[in-house]
């Protein structure tokens, strides 16, 4: 007789699955007009004819916020690009979340982040030499133009656990540029959680010192995988300062109303559980 022992965080990531997993696979590469823009054609943000009824309170809160472009283009006259606004324990709309630029996208990648004033920009992967799509979308030196918009690189810092640059992003029909802030980590190494720990409370620092309001760019190559990691993990740290209390299962199902294909992997859903071990112990957990 075979029998299946199913850990309870297994059980409760099953049941992520249930409600939300089978419905990505569902969505059409062409449900946008733009599926040239998506480096994945199965990873989209949600729309809301694939929602069930229950789905669709939660998904209107966010839509409300997503993050479609504003300004004009040069190479492209569209407003769409894959990323959407994601909430956190205490704001509506704290980061959006995107993919990696392709380079057929990258004035629209800093078009978002010019639309939306975004002060910070958090990447979670490395480029790839082999990889002509996972390409640099900064200067190094000086400015590069990116259709219609100009980033001029004023301070490059090496750190820890990061390369911190600073930005100066501007746009031909603007009146005035904006200052944005690149973290960007320098490995991902689930062997070493304590690293993406501490760079997620240095993302949070920095968010406070500088009072930011508006939301954070964040990118991982996909949009979906690490990206939800470190926004779940996020959310559940602020959920500890105020409620003394671990629910990721929760925080994981909202997000999932902004794109169902967040934290998609039994060993990300782990992850998020092994950073907040590294938390001071003084929650407990509503769910696994």
């Amino acid at each position: 007789m075979l029998t299946l022992k199913v850990s309870f965080r297994q059980c409760s990531f099953l049941q992520l699955l249930a409600k939300f997993g089978q419905m990505s696979r569902n969505v059409p590469s062409n449900a946008t007009n733009e599926s040239k823009k998506n480096r994945f054609p199965d990873l989209l943000p949600v729309y809301h004819c694939f929602l069930k009824y229950f789905q669709l309170i939660l998904f209107i809160a966010v839509e409300k916020k997503r993050p479609y472009l504003q300004t004009l283009g040069k190479n492209s006259s569209s407003n769409y690009i894959n990323a959407c606004s994601v909430m956190s324990y205490r704001k509506m709309s704290s980061f959006i979340a995107t993919q990696s630029p392709l380079p057929s996208t990258i004035e629209d990648f800093w078009r978002l982040v010019f639309d939306w004033k975004c002060p910070l920009i958090v990447m979670l992967n490395q480029l790839d030499k082999n990889d002509g799509t996972v390409c640099k979308y900064w200067p190094d030196a000086g400015s590069l133009q990116y259709g219609h918009i100009t980033v001029e690189l004023k301070m490059m810092q090496k750190e820890h656990r990061y390369i911190s640059r600073l930005f100066e992003v501007d746009h031909a029909h603007a009146q005035k540029p904006i200052s944005v802030q690149h973290l960007q980590l320098n490995s991902w190494d689930e062997n070493k959680p304590w690293d993406i720990y501490n760079f997620i409370k240095d993302i949070e620092k920095l968010q406070q010192d500088f009072r930011m309001v508006e939301p954070t760019v964040i990118h991982c190559i996909n949009g979906v995988g690490r990206s939800g990691v470190v926004l779940a993990v996020k959310s559940e740290i602020e959920r500890i300062e105020a409620e003394k209390k671990i629910d990721v299962f929760t925080t994981v199902r909202q997000m999932r109303a902004s794109n169902l294909n967040f934290v998609h992997t039994l060993e990300e859903y782990t992850l998020c559980h092994q950073l907040l071990k590294m938390n001071p112990p003084e929650a407990t957990y509503a769910n696994i």
